[in-house]
């Protein structure tokens, strides 16, 4: 059994200067409450793939913008199709998915994206990914930014 559990350190060759991953207008039409930072993941069945939150650390507290995100894929058994991610953002789920790949380093490992541009508030993000055999799993992220 195959066990895909790499952790994306790679640095942006892009441009280092921040960009805006989510508009102040997005924010307020789509900012929901909320008391933690980061819901749980999905609870793993049947050997779906996996989507682990490095950074922000769980429980950190607000962050400040701009924001470094850190995302692991792993799966048991096959391996994550990168292709397939997306991004979703706020109850109406506004697809962001071509913002956070324009600008991340990211792999079949995991995804790591910097200097993302989000207003004050508490934001929620439905992240999904598949693996090579279609099994998909999905995580909501909850970043609070000060």
């Amino acid at each position: 059994m195959v066990r895909v559990t790499a952790v994306v350190l790679l640095l942006l060759t892009l441009d280092a200067r921040a960009f805006v991953l989510i508009t102040a207008e997005e924010a307020r039409q789509y900012n929901q409450e909320s008391s933690s930072l980061i819901a749980p993941a999905s609870s793993p069945t049947n050997a779906l793939p996996a989507i682990d939150v490095i950074n922000p650390q769980i429980m950190s507290g607000p962050v400040p913008s701009p924001v470094s995100i850190e995302l692991s894929f792993r799966t048991d058994d096959a391996v994550v199709d990168l292709a397939s991610f997306k991004a979703l953002y706020g109850s109406f789920k506004l697809n962001i998915t071509h913002r956070i790949m324009e600008r991340a380093s990211a792999t079949p490992g995991g995804l790591r994206i910097e200097n993302a541009e989000i207003p004050s508030g508490t934001h929620r993000l439905f992240l999904s990914i598949a693996d090579s055999k279609g099994r998909r799993s999905d995580r909501e992220l909850r970043i609070q930014v000060r």
